[in-house]
């Protein structure tokens, strides 16, 4: 008798797990179908409809793929709309101005709803170059997600590709935390989804900090972005000296990984886009790192606001007479 229940025990477990890798393969084939006929509506639905429903973490998993799909065809179907209605030429400057003027609005808030601790600024080297793009928002009542990321490209279709970018990541951070996935193991999916299905060979590099603000514990993604620098208190400041993953959108197979340290009150994490470094004067000499060093060591980095303005009045000071040809991105995070 115990060997028959064991034996029933054994092929119940064996049918419950085959059934889990089943869904969660089906789940994967999905994404994929998605991201390849994100502009077919019948496709679209059909994916969507196939999806498994379930009421645990895997349907959790099942649910936000529905939603972030329909969501992304969504936004895509809006900009292919405002692009019918626009003239390439000339009404182009004016919807760059619109999506730009978004990013100023964004700004705002942010100073005004984290205020003491968090300020974020981006430089646009020109209405046609907008490539930079950051983030951030409140991941639950003690976590904090701040994020910077850059593209190679620096058409008009970047300015897309950004908006798509956070939203996109906004989704993956929030899945992952919700279902206790390592947040590398959602940005490689997105890596081999984008590497698969690109055929502009468009990359984009991204720091990416979960903060917890009451442990002062850090969950730090970087790929192939520039390395963040922490300031410490009665210490001065140094770089995280380590990249956990490569660019995004090149290769499917390289394998993607996080790392965590902590914070301690008074630390300062300062995120930037290398077009703080190609900065160029009259000279045509370029600021480079140890020329953006000489710009943070009379840094007391006490007032978010005031750091990264003060930073971003020296880089236009050092540029007076001279250019940057890519945007840059200064955003600073202070831990209380």
């Amino acid at each position: 008798m115990g060997l028959v229940l064991f034996a029933l025990a054994f092929i119940s477990v064996l049918y419950i797990t085959k059934k889990d890798i089943g869904d969660i393969t089906n789940i994967n084939k999905k994404i994929k179908h998605v991201t390849t006929n994100i502009n077919n509506t019948v496709l679209l639905q059909r994916i969507c409809e196939n999806i498994p429903k379930r009421n645990d973490e895997i349907g959790a998993l099942a649910s936000t793929v529905r939603l972030m799909s329909k969501t992304v065809y969504q936004s895509i179907q809006e900009i292919l709309q405002i692009n019918k209605e626009k003239d390439l030429h000339s009404e182009d400057y004016n919807l760059l101005s619109q999506l730009r003027s978004q990013a100023v609005n964004k700004e705002i808030l942010l100073r005004e709803y984290y205020n003491s601790y968090l300020s974020a600024h981006t430089e646009s080297a020109s209405l046609t170059k907008v490539s930079d793009f950051y983030d951030a928002f409140e991941l639950s009542s003690s976590k904090l997600v701040i994020l910077v990321g850059s593209l190679n490209d620096s058409s008009l279709m970047s300015t897309y590709i950004s908006h798509i970018n956070i939203g996109l990541m906004r989704q993956l951070i929030r899945l992952s935390e919700s279902i206790k996935l390592p947040l590398a193991h959602s940005m490689q999916e997105l890596n081999k989804n984008i590497a698969d299905n690109n055929p502009k060979s468009i990359l984009t590099s991204v720091c990416i900090m979960i903060i917890d603000r009451k442990s002062g514990e850090v969950e730090y993604f970087n790929a192939g972005h520039n390395l963040p620098i922490v300031y410490r208190a009665n210490q001065g400041f140094d770089y995280i000296e380590c990249r956990t993953a490569p660019v995004i959108g090149a290769h499917t197979a390289q394998q993607f990984r996080s790392i965590n340290f902590n914070l301690e009150p008074g630390d300062s994490i300062l995120l930037y886009s290398d077009g703080v470094l190609d900065c160029t004067n009259a000279k045509l000499e370029k600021l480079g790192q140890v020329g953006f060093e000489n710009m943070l060591h009379d840094e007391n980095f006490l007032s978010p606001i005031e750091t990264v303005n003060s930073l971003n009045n020296k880089l236009k000071k050092f540029t007076k007479g001279g250019s940057h040809t890519k945007d840059y991105t200064l955003f600073l995070n202070s831990a209380c």
